[in-house]
């Protein structure tokens, strides 16, 4: 999956568009940059649907899904122990968080079970990167704060390819410069953090 389009990284970094000899290289690397911005969001970003069960043992009213925004134009349906709960008075949706919030505190009787199914996550389409089918996000449907920050570490990867694993590097002054050598950068974590899901299943 692409975050972003290898022409916006070319643009990002001065190339020529015209200049396609690393086009291969860059879908490389934006698909393995992207792979690790939605591990680091802690949410899947490309938009399906999908299911998941919470426990209930923890007794917690909000319900946080691993995808989102949510689609408020397709069905979403909460099952609390095989009883099929309703929209706006058992429950509430925050459909640009991703939170599903009880009207009550469900309560834990074995085996009771939350399960949620819902329509979430960013619009994909299929586009060709050197004669590869690869899936990539809309551009407009992105938060910007993502797209840059996918901008930013797909450039920094691509242009310091070559020193991936180094520690350090001697400086032209002979004093010893540090290279990140695979974690996101810490100007890229700073940009992602207002769009990451909190840790755990719900409060």
């Amino acid at each position: 999956m692409l975050l972003v389009s290898v022409s916006e990284v070319k643009t990002f970094m001065e190339k020529s568009s015209t200049d396609t000899s690393h086009d291969a290289l860059i879908g490389m690397i934006i698909e393995y940059v992207s792979a690790k911005i939605e591990i680091f969001l802690n949410r899947n970003l490309s938009k399906e649907y999908r299911t998941e069960t919470f426990d209930v043992k923890s007794k917690g009213k909000k319900y946080f899904l691993d995808s989102y925004p949510i689609d408020s134009s397709a069905n979403i349906t909460v099952t609390l122990d095989d009883t099929v709960e309703t929209i706006n008075e058992d429950y509430y949706v925050w459909f640009d968080e991703g939170i599903v919030e009880f009207d009550y505190q469900p309560t834990y009787i074995e085996p009771k079970q939350i399960v949620i199914d819902w329509l979430g996550g960013y619009e994909t389409f299929t586009t060709t990167v050197a004669g590869v089918v690869k899936t990539e996000l809309y551009s407009s449907t992105l938060p910007d704060g993502i797209k840059f920050a996918t901008l930013l570490q797909s450039s920094f990867v691509y242009r310091n390819r070559l020193q991936l694993g180094v520690q350090s590097i001697t400086l032209p002054n002979g004093s010893l410069g540090s290279i990140f050598s695979g974690d996101l950068l810490p100007e890229v974590k700073n940009l992602l953090k207002m769009y990451r899901k909190p840790a755990g299943g719900n409060i």
